[in-house]
């Protein structure tokens, strides 16, 4: 979180992370020289190495969830962290630079810069999460999914970081299921419940709850639809061959 015209030193770090805004309007991320609007629902990655930094222009407090891998690079002894210059009043005159290249779904320039395992569309915006979520169709328990992707490979947004957002239909268990990785869920609106293992719990707005490797997992949205940003490490899984899930 940043208070009123805070903002973040900028630095860099061999971590892959990434912001989904929560209450962010007013403030922006700057990644690698790309100026990128914080809003609600908003996705911003930080690729492994990008110079970024924050800053709340507003007159409230901004708050976004923040996810990183972390753990997997300090188990590797390859976490590594360089902090910027807070005297370089440049690093925040920029604009979205890129970014523009790759706002529209479907088009991009032969001549754009791509990052090396990474999307090189760093902004996901909200409002098209939310578009898209409500265009897709329904699976057979009633909840609908997308995945955020990289653009120039259709793959996961990071080589360590995969990332959803799931729609839930109100009063309809999802299909139960598990997998020998682990997740981490935003709930972006909405209330529902979810049993993982033999634990249930309800949620609502805001809240943050995990789903550990290889325990059964359902969710059910209560009175209403609920949305859920999901990010997991699966793909580590997937890319070492060790994925495995299984439903029921």
């Amino acid at each position: 979180m940043l208070d009123p015209g805070e903002q973040a030193r900028p630095h860099r770090h061999t971590g892959a992370a990434l912001r989904f805004a929560v209450q962010a309007e007013g403030a922006a991320t700057i990644v690698n020289g790309r100026w990128c609007d914080m809003r609600s629902g908003d996705l911003i990655l930080t690729p492994p190495m990008a110079w970024h930094g924050h800053i709340n222009h507003s007159n409230r407090r901004i708050i976004w969830f923040n996810a990183a891998n972390m753990p997997l690079l300090c188990a590797l002894n390859a976490y590594f962290f360089e902090a910027g210059d807070p005297t370089d009043d440049d690093f925040w005159k920029v604009d979205a630079g890129e970014e523009r290249i790759w706002q529209a779904a479907g088009l991009a320039s032969p001549e754009a810069a791509t990052v090396p395992g990474c999307s090189p569309k760093f902004h996901y915006p909200g409002a098209a999460t939310r578009d898209t979520l409500a265009a897709t169709s329904a699976g057979t328990d009633g909840s609908r999914t997308v995945r955020y992707i990289n653009p120039a490979t259709d793959g996961a947004v990071m080589p360590t970081l995969d990332c959803y957002a799931m729609r839930l239909k109100a009063d309809s268990p999802t299909r139960t299921r598990r997998g020998a990785y682990t997740s981490m869920c935003l709930v972006v609106s909405g209330y529902g419940r979810s049993r993982v293992g033999d634990t249930e719990f309800e949620w609502g707005p805001n809240d943050v709850f995990t789903l550990p490797s290889w325990h059964w997992v359902t969710h059910q949205a209560l009175g209403g639809e609920a949305d859920l940003f999901i990010v997991s490490d699966c793909i580590v899984f997937e890319r070492l061959e060790l994925l495995r899930e299984e439903w029921r």
